[in-house]
């Protein structure tokens, strides 16, 4: 018996020996160096080896300061310091890579953007790749300006067409340097497999990219990156986007709408469904209703049905935009920040901007995407409205 009581008492220690060697592992020290008199302290937000986000406030004496954590790999983290302005660019605010290291910051009040930082391959890596992008961003910047000052003229009514002819430049201008920007940072994928930035980078664009894309720029990835943090996150959006693509079964839809009652998409089976990706606050969303209630007027009777899921950024603004707009035709469901489950919806859609139409077919499944829920971009309306003429004609 006591023989058998030892063995249990070292296997249990065994586990935690191993258990804390693996966290140790993932531990990261961070200590700081803050030039300037009124920052009292900092605060450091990131995402811990546990995937909860951890907002740690960090005291700053006689310019300095440390912390450490647990995280699950190289990870972006937040720095900011005494906050001017909502937004990243804030002069107090500063993203970076951490890893498993001991890593050290050095940072200058009203100049965080000008922080030195030392311990972090990773780091290293995306300020090579940052010094790289920086003038592209100048340009677009540039070219921002003019498209501002343009539009501006434009609203003096002066010489419209040919101020419209430099808009179409300039946009095409724009859209080829931002291109340009994407490229160069797709490419890193490919050409650095065994990088925790090019995981990084694929996390950040799966969404963004037509799906072949995804898949092959994370087969790319070494089978070591492509068991990291970020490459595990960007696969799990690229599954999403495989169970939402066209020819594929419609992701259950399980909620309450605006008037509390039950709603499935599984109930809509035996007719055409539009999904209206929505909100109050988008203009597009707004100038199309006219057009929406043209079709559900034309085919309702013979089999079509509209459900509209609203992203505004509360249910009150929700039940405003519905009331204002006389939204009662056809049922409308939440899926903004109000509601929990209602992010999760919009996301197993993979709807990328507003608006966005999802066609589901009598069996349930994805029959076209439009506008906003097309990941190429390029179907729109008239695409949809011609769709349907063919189904009902």
């Amino acid at each position: 018996m006591k023989f058998k009581l030892l063995l249990v008492t070292i296997v249990l220690s065994n586990l935690l020996l191993s258990c804390s060697k693996n966290k140790n592992s993932q531990e990261f020290i961070l200590s700081g160096e803050l030039s300037g008199f009124n920052t009292q302290q900092v605060i450091l937000t990131y995402s811990n080896i546990d995937n909860l986000e951890i907002k740690d406030t960090i005291p700053v004496s006689n310019g300095q300061f440390r912390t450490k954590g647990y995280i699950n790999g190289p990870t972006i983290v937040f720095l900011s310091g005494n906050i001017k302005k909502r937004g990243t660019s804030d002069p107090n605010y500063v993203s970076f890579f951490i890893e498993s290291n001991k890593m050290s910051i050095k940072l200058i009040e009203d100049k965080f953007k000008e922080a030195k930082i030392t311990g972090s391959g990773t780091q290293e890596e995306y300020e090579k790749v940052s010094k790289l992008v920086y003038p592209l961003y100048s340009e677009l910047k540039t070219i921002n300006i003019e498209i501002k000052e343009l539009l501006s003229q434009r609203k003096k009514n002066k010489n419209i067409d040919q101020i419209d002819k430099q808009l179409t430049k300039l946009k095409g201008d724009y859209y080829n340097k931002r291109k340009e920007i994407d490229d160069l940072r797709l490419n890193y994928i490919t050409e650095h497999q065994n990088s925790y930035l090019s995981s990084y980078y694929l996390n950040f664009y799966c969404r963004k990219i037509p799906f072949e894309l995804s898949t092959k720029y994370f087969d790319a990835l070494s089978p070591k990156i492509q068991k990291s943090k970020y490459a595990n996150e960007a696969l799990a959006k690229i599954k999403l986007i495989k169970g939402s693509m066209k020819g594929s079964n419609a992701p259950i839809i399980n909620t309450i709408d605006s008037n509390g009652n039950s709603l499935t998409l599984d109930s809509y089976k035996g007719k055409y469904v539009l999904l209206d990706f929505w909100a109050g606050w988008c203009v597009p969303c707004i100038e199309g209703l006219p057009k929406l209630k043209e079709l559900y007027n034309a085919y309702n009777s013979k089999g079509f049905e509209i459900i509209g899921l609203s992203s505004d950024i509360n249910i009150e603004n929700w039940k405003k935009a519905l009331e204002k707009h006389e939204l009662s035709n056809w049922r409308q469901i939440y899926v903004g920040k109000d509601d929990t489950n209602g992010d999760d919806i919009f996301k197993s859609f993979n709807v990328k901007a507003l608006p966005g139409f999802i066609l589901i077919n009598k069996q349930g499944v994805i029959e076209g995407r439009y506008a906003g829920a097309d990941n190429s971009n390029e179907l729109e309306f008239d695409n949809l409205k011609r769709k349907l003429e063919k189904i009902f004609k």
